[in-house]
This record gives C-alpha cells, structure tokens and sequence, in this order.
C-alpha cells in the first residue's frame, strides 16, 4: 500500500470544522461564515452567516451537494445550498437539542433524532422546525426507523449518510464497530483512544493527535505529525477507484491550521 501527499493548504486562523463533498470542501471561517474550496484547494466562495457562529455539528447531503450546520451559539440551523451558494437560517426560540449523528434526508425534510429519542423534522424549503410522533417516521422513513432502533443503543462516532454506514465505541476498550445494514458488523480494534474514526468502504481511518492510522488492509499504514501540528480532522472521499483522505491539523502554539489531500494508491491493496 502508499499514499502519496498531493495538496496542501496553510490557513492563519483556527479551522475546527470541515466537510468534503464530491467536488467541494467546506470549513469555517473564523467565528463567521464558511469557506468553500474545490479539490485543488482554490478558493470558490467565501459566505458570511452570523457573528459568534459555532459548528456543534453538520449533516450533509452529498447526492445534491446541500449542506445543514447546528450553531450552537446561535440556536440556529443554517441550510446552504453547494450549488448556488444560497443560505437559510433557522433560528431556534429556545435552546436546540442535542441531535444524535443519525438523520435522514429525503427531498425538502431532514429528520433528527434527538439523545433521548425523540424525532424532529426541519424543512429546508420553508425553513421550519417541528417535533414529530415517533409512529410517523415509523410509517414514512422505515428504513432510517429501523437504523436508528438498531443502533439507539450504541455510542454513534461516525454516521455515513449515502450507504447508511455507522461507527460506534465497541464493546471492549479501544474497539469499534462498523455497522452497515446491508453487510452487518466488522470489528475495528485500535491500539490507542483516537478522537475521530471515519470509514468509506473497507478504508478506515482512526486519528489522534500524534498519528493516524489507515486500515484498508489488515496490518495498519501510519502517519505521523510533524513538528508543533497536531491532527484534527479527517474526511475520506472516493473517486473512480481512488480513496482520497483529507487531513485537518493545527499547530500547537500558534494561530494556525492545515489541510492536507493525501492519495491512496488503490492498484496496491
């Protein structure tokens, strides 16, 4: 196996948040707005929101390339359209839920389940907020319904909305669990805590601060960080029959952060 770095992008501000589309890339900028970038790292838009924006967490829709951001600061859900750049914000009279990593996303609704289980729908296209009966996701979303049965119980790290696919703390220390409807459960063990796992198919990626560790096959490729940046983020993306990873780091000391496009050499695995 090799991976290969084939871009990078130094930004002099914090970037705590991102999201990789087909085509785009998405990340805060400052305590504002977002920026959006193509896949060679070329600025396409920047897109101011409100002030004292904080991304508590974002929920995606790579099929039309729609996007959802919960601002915990703000009480708000912020629905952007990739395509056309056009912004809606949904502000919350009173304090917004702690939404679980599940939801489902057909049309114009978005349903979220709540840690307590209880379901709201938000319309993007009239930009309302509802709570709903748990009969009726029952009745209309059966499949997202029997997900969310199945798994309610687990500790959710990773969700992947285009084929349903979960990471969730395993049952012993430093174990996961892959979770897919289709194909059942594959047990991912790690030999430390990593603050983020993320997975597309049989790639699986587990970060801490100090390395990340790629798992495509059975024996684990690392990278390490270089010196006073530490990981953050990662994101992985698949074109034609390449996985591309996408790597967030900050420095340690400074007002600074990195994003680096690694290529995994498919032909090898």
């Amino acid at each position: 196996m090799n991976i290969s770095e084939i871009r990078k992008h130094t930004f002099d501000e914090d970037i705590y948040y991102i999201d990789v589309f087909q085509e785009k890339i998405v990340v805060n900028h400052h305590n504002e707005g977002i920026m959006v970038f193509d896949h060679n790292l070329n600025l396409l838009k920047e897109i101011p929101m409100v002030d004292n924006m904080e991304i508590y967490s974002s929920y995606k829709n790579l099929k039309t390339n729609e996007l959802i951001l919960y601002d915990s600061y703000n009480n708000a859900l912020i629905h952007i359209e990739l395509n056309s750049f056009k912004v809606k914000i949904y502000t919350h009279a009173r304090d917004l839920p702690n939404f679980s990593k599940l939801y489902e996303w057909e049309g114009e609704k978005v349903i979220f389940v709540t840690l307590s289980g209880d379901f709201l729908i938000f319309d993007t296209e009239n930009n309302t907020l509802r709570h709903t009966d748990r009969s009726e996701i029952k009745q209309h979303y059966v499949d997202f319904y029997q997900l969310w049965f199945e798994t309610k119980e687990f500790q959710i790290v990773t969700y992947n909305h285009n084929d349903r696919s979960i990471i969730y703390k395993g049952r012993e220390e430093k174990e996961y669990a892959l979770y897919n409807p289709n194909y059942g459960e594959k047990i991912i063990r790690s030999t430390s805590n990593p603050h983020e796992v993320v997975a597309l198919e049989n790639v699986v990626v587990s970060v801490r601060e100090e390395d990340l560790s790629m798992q495509p096959q059975i024996h684990p490729f690392m990278l390490y960080s270089h010196l006073n940046m530490i990981f953050a983020r990662c994101q992985i993306v698949k074109r034609d029959s390449n996985f591309f990873i996408f790597v967030l780091s900050h420095h340690q000391f400074e007002i600074q952060s990195e994003l680096v496009i690694y290529r995994l050499e498919m032909e090898l695995l």
